[in-house]
């Protein structure tokens, strides 16, 4: 079994906050190569971030530290391994049932949708299964192209509420043990 770090970034006591779109990218990409450098010892000049054909961001020097980006609301969320991955943070801020009926039917399978049908509290579904395809999708490096309510649904995942209007997800191809930390946005150097 292999690990998994997760690590959570808080934004919200950071100046300026909320942060431009364009400052929350080059810290979660600061903070991603501070994480790899910190779990597997590679030296910071050595960790280039490219993107491949869809926007996965990676190591083309160490395919062996394999990382994901995510934010939302007043957190990023980094994720770690030494195996290819996935990751996604959401904040409930649709409750317009409607409108989520109507992404519903355009992300979701026929059984997918079936189930969020019958289910009871539509915003909790919608997030909790929206967090997870797009981890997987991430996991896969194929993003949006590759059609959410196509996407196999192999792999392992993870799936909790760091916070009250939160959901996170992890998605990987093999078992994994998660280790999840916090930290503020003004540790970040």
């Amino acid at each position: 079994m292999r690990d998994l770090y997760v690590r959570l970034i808080g934004l919200a006591e950071m100046e300026g906050a909320p942060l431009p779109q364009k400052e929350i990218s080059a810290l979660a990409r600061r903070a991603a190569v501070s994480f790899v450098r910190e779990l597997f010892g590679i030296p910071e000049d050595e960790l280039i971030i490219a993107a491949g054909r869809y926007g996965k961001p990676y190591f083309p020097n160490h395919p062996e530290a394999c990382f994901n980006i995510s934010h939302a609301g007043d957190y990023i969320m980094l994720a770690v391994s030494s195996v290819p991955l996935g990751c996604d943070i959401e904040k409930l801020r649709i409750s317009d049932e409607k409108k989520l009926l109507s992404m519903a039917r355009h992300i979701f399978s026929g059984k997918e949708y079936d189930a969020y049908l019958a289910g009871e509290d539509k915003v909790d579904a919608f997030f909790r299964a929206w967090v997870l395809k797009e981890a997987e999708s991430k996991w896969l490096g194929c993003g949006f192209a590759g059609g959410f309510n196509k996407l196999p649904g192999e792999g392992v995942h993870a799936l909790w509420k760091p916070e009250e209007g939160y959901y996170a997800a992890v998605w990987a191809g093999e078992a994994f043990d998660l280790h999840l930390t916090k930290m503020k946005g003004t540790d970040i150097a």
